[in-house]
């Protein structure tokens, strides 16, 4: 009997911020991914701390795609709402399996991709830091980034995955997410 082949799981990691720590996560995450056997997408943003193109080819799988987008770091509605339809035309082109979004503006974004494609059992979110607790900014701006989340979180009802009991603890009391799970970030200790 013949049996037919599995397709290959698509896999997409998107990111706003890629400097860093969550460019080292995402690159492991990305590379085992990928050595696995999996189809392997990163979408990320440019920004001044982005890496150039030649760095990221040697960071990442030459069988890892990746894509991209121009993300504002900010609260941007004029900016945000082009990135945001752009997103949405990659996702229905890649069609993920699992679609893991890391740090706040891919997390927003992302979110709203998400419901938009009926993605949200298939979304998972890593904060890598809560922007609402950021000290650079006014106590008006996290308060309004506390909001944003919670709001995100009413409206995509994926995983929250955090990377430590702190952020998860916050995910749970403060943003009020109902799915939440502890992803440690980790390193390749060969490495």
């Amino acid at each position: 009997m013949y049996a037919e082949p599995k397709p290959t799981q698509c896999v997409v990691h998107v990111v706003e911020s890629f400097g860093a720590g969550v460019l080292e996560v995402v690159r492991l995450l990305a590379n085992d991914q990928k050595a696995r056997g999996l189809d392997v997408h990163v979408i990320h943003g440019r920004r001044p701390d982005t890496p150039s193109v030649e760095v990221l080819d040697q960071l990442f799988s030459k069988s890892v795609q990746r894509h991209s987008l121009n993300m504002a770091s900010g609260i941007s509605p004029w900016r945000d709402l082009p990135s945001l339809i752009t997103l949405i035309r990659h996702l229905k082109t890649l069609r993920p399996d699992i679609l893991h979004l890391h740090s706040s503006k891919a997390g927003i974004l992302g979110r709203a991709a998400s419901k938009v494609l009926g993605l949200q059992t298939k979304t998972l979110y890593s904060p890598h830091g809560w922007a609402f607790l950021r000290t650079d900014v006014s106590p008006l701006h996290q308060q309004l980034f506390l909001k944003i989340e919670q709001l995100a979180t009413r409206i995509c009802s994926c995983y929250i995955a955090a990377c430590s009991e702190h952020e998860l603890g916050l995910a749970q009391q403060r943003v009020g997410a109902k799915k939440t799970i502890l992803l440690r970030n980790a390193v390749a200790l060969p490495e």
